[in-house]
C-alpha cells in the first residue's frame, strides 16, 4: 500500500515539473522575442543613418558638457532634409523626458516648456515664403545618463539656394539650468 502511494505522488510530483518546465519555456521564450524586438527597433532607427550622420552622431555625443548640438553647420537642399544631433545630460538623479519637437519654426520657438528641450530658427536672408520645418522623437532619459535626439530639419521647395538660417536649440533640464546651442544651416540646390 505504502508503495502505492509512493508512485502515485511521484507521478504527480513529475507532472508539475514538466508542466512548471513548459510554462517557463513559454516565458523565456516571450522575454527573447521581446528584447530582441527592441534591439531590432534600436537598430532600425540608427541603421537608417547614412555613414557621415553616424561619424556626425559620434562628434556630438563625444563633446564635453550636459548639451551640444551639431553639426554646427550644415547644408539642406531646397526640398530636403538634414539630420542634427542633439547630446542631453540628465543631471538630475530622477527620469526626464524630452517631448517630442515638431512644428514649422521660422520666427518662433517650438517646444513644450515643460519637455526641456525647444528649437527655433531666425533668418537674416531667408524669403518670405521659405519654410523651416522641424521634427523629433519623445526620449526618455534616466538620471545621471546621457542620450542622443535625432531632429530632422525640412527646407520647403519655396526655398531659395544661397539663403541663411539660424537654428538655436535650447535645453532646460532644470529651472537653474539653461543650455543654448546655435547651428547654421545654407540652403543649396
Amino acid at each position: 500500500m505504502i508503495n502505492k502511494i509512493n508512485k502515485k505522488g511521484a507521478i504527480e510530483m513529475s507532472l508539475n515539473l514538466i508542466i512548471m518546465l513548459i510554462i517557463g519555456l513559454v516565458v523565456m521564450g516571450l522575454v527573447i522575442g521581446f528584447v530582441t524586438n527592441l534591439v531590432g527597433q534600436a537598430e532600425q532607427n540608427f541603421g537608417d543613418l547614412s555613414d557621415s550622420d553616424k561619424l556626425e552622431l559620434d562628434n556630438v555625443m563625444s563633446e564635453q558638457g550636459i548639451f551640444a548640438a551639431g553639426p554646427k553647420t550644415f547644408s539642406i537642399e531646397s526640398g530636403g532634409k538634414k539630420n542634427v544631433f542633439i547630446k542631453i545630460y540628465n543631471p538630475t538623479s530622477t527620469a526626464i523626458t524630452v517631448a517630442a519637437v515638431s512644428g514649422e519654426i521660422l520666427g518662433s520657438a517650438i517646444g513644450s516648456a515643460g519637455s526641456g528641450l525647444s528649437m527655433s530658427a531666425t533668418s537674416v536672408d531667408l524669403d518670405a515664403t521659405c519654410v523651416i520645418k522641424v521634427q523629433s522623437a519623445p526620449v526618455t532619459i534616466q538620471g545621471k545618463d546621457t542620450q542622443s535626439v535625432i531632429a530632422t530639419v525640412t527646407a520647403d521647395t519655396s526655398c531659395n539656394s544661397g539663403e541663411t538660417f539660424f537654428l538655436t536649440v535650447q535645453f532646460s533640464p532644470t529651472a537653474e539650468i539653461t543650455k543654448t546651442e546655435t547651428l547654421t544651416g545654407t540652403i543649396i540646390q
